[in-house]
């Protein structure tokens, strides 16, 4: 039995967590020193988790748009977007601008994995996506290895960096994030409407007295 009255209550409590995190990012200055130790490790679980709470209820609330193939991109797009603000391809030089695209790179790469889950709730194209997840690393790897070079040099090169510094292979984090939450999760999406389709099939054809 569906509760209207508690999904509005915890779709606004989302919104309102939102918006406290948005003042808090934008309000507090980003390079603030904090002399207490417990209240450093405070504000860094509150603003780590609590976008992420409240982006996990909203996208199970508005699923409808995320179970489609442009709402299950838009996080991915978000996260390359984000992370290249945050490592420096698209410099901005205002820090709590930064902070903010940081913290939704962490926030977008979390929505990743829930907007498959949600996808693969309602569409059986598991196997679909860790095919174009194996064509995607197999074409990407091939292009930057023709036009970066050595790969494996290039990532232990930007160990090596300073911070702030340019990684000229800073695409490979999104990518990683990517394929990781496509490849296990499509395989479980995949399995589940397998077992599904042959529950349904073993009760069409042996119904029960």
């Amino acid at each position: 039995m569906k509760r209207p009255g508690c999904t509005r209550w915890l779709t606004r409590l989302a919104w309102a967590l939102v918006f406290i995190d948005l003042l808090y990012i934008f309000l507090v200055p980003a390079d603030q020193s904090f002399d207490n130790v417990a209240l450093l490790v405070v504000c860094t679980v509150w603003i780590i988790f609590s976008p992420i709470l409240a982006s996990t209820w909203l996208m199970i609330r508005y699923r409808s748009f995320f179970r489609t193939w442009p709402g299950w991109i838009t996080p991915i797009v978000t996260l390359i977007f984000s992370m290249m603000v945050s490592q420096g391809v698209i410099p901005i030089h205002q820090p709590n601008l930064g902070f903010f695209f940081t913290v939704l790179s962490i926030v977008s790469g979390w929505a990743i994995g829930i907007a498959t889950i949600i996808l693969l709730w309602y569409r059986d194209v598991g196997l679909g996506l860790i095919g174009w997840a194996a064509v995607l690393i197999v074409w990407v790897m091939m292009f930057a290895w023709r036009f970066q070079g050595n790969l494996m040099e290039g990532l232990i090169l930007a160990l090596e960096r300073p911070n702030g510094e340019l990684v000229p292979l800073w695409w490979f984090g999104p990518l990683t994030c990517v394929i990781q939450c496509i490849v296990p999760l499509g395989i479980i999406g995949f399995l589940g409407h397998t077992v599904r389709l042959i529950i349904r099939e073993w009760c069409t054809h042996n119904p029960s007295e």
